[in-house]
């Protein structure tokens, strides 16, 4: 049965509870030191880790939903194929974390850290993640489906033939990605960074607002756009206003 109401601050009292029951919630883990902790499995659901250091950590099947992650600390964790799940953790830290097709699904991670993690194959479907620098971080064939990576620095990652769906990329440091021959899908890059090294060759850009973010000065061989966004484009580009026909 479930740890519910209690209060963690350490690895001993923690381990003595696992070993009863692994699941906890409505639990307060705020401030708790539980580096280096081992566990086949734990779920905490409607539980506060603020602050928790869970640095180390090696489960191979944590499960958090609906929980406070704010400031807790997961560096160096393996926690392959974890799920975190309507969840708030602002100022979280995941750097060096093995999160590999992980699910974080409909949280909030806003300003997190993840400077050299593994999200390889990760689910960020539906979660905010705004203000994050993924430089560092391996975000290959990852899920983004109405993601909010507003004001995130994405420099330089591969993104050819992925297919993006109500992704928010506002104000993000786009230099030097690769979209080629991506499809675009209800997204938005208002004020995105853009270089002469960004790449959208052959991708299908007609589902992508640009308004502010210079989208001339990138790569477009080949790529497809609507009536509307072409006239933006060669008013950006070289001042020309596209008016219609005259009448005859």
């Amino acid at each position: 049965m479930a740890h519910e109401g209690l209060t963690v601050s350490g690895v001993d009292q923690l381990f003595s509870m696992v070993e009863c029951d692994p699941a906890f919630r409505n639990c307060s883990f705020d401030g708790a030191d539980l580096a280096g902790f081992y566990a086949e499995e734990l779920e905490f659901e409607e539980c506060s880790l603020r602050g928790c250091d869970l640095s180390d950590l090696s489960c191979e099947s944590l499960q958090i939903s609906n929980s406070n992650l704010e400031h807790a600390i997961f560096e160096s964790a393996d926690i392959l194929q974890s799920e975190f799940v309507k969840c708030v953790g602002g100022s979280a830290n995941f750097q060096n974390a093995k999160m590999n097709f992980a699910r974080i699904i409909d949280s909030d991670l806003s300003s997190s850290i993840f400077n050299w993690a593994n999200l390889s194959g990760a689910d960020l479907s539906g979660s905010r993640l705004m203000g994050i620098d993924f430089t560092q971080t391996n975000i290959d064939s990852t899920r983004l489906d109405g993601a909010n990576l507003g004001l995130c620095s994405l420099r330089l990652k591969d993104f050819k033939k992925r297919r993006f769906v109500g992704v928010n990329f506002s104000e993000a440091d786009i230099t030097g990605c690769d979209f080629s021959l991506c499809e675009f899908e209800d997204c938005h890059l208002e004020g995105a960074v853009i270089s002469p090294e960004t790449t959208f060759n052959n991708a299908d850009l007609r589902g992508a607002t640009f308004v502010g973010s210079e989208l001339c000065v990138a790569r477009l061989q080949g790529a497809v756009i609507t009536s509307n966004q072409a006239s933006s484009l060669l008013f950006d580009r070289y001042g020309i206003v596209v008016a219609g026909n005259l009448d005859p």
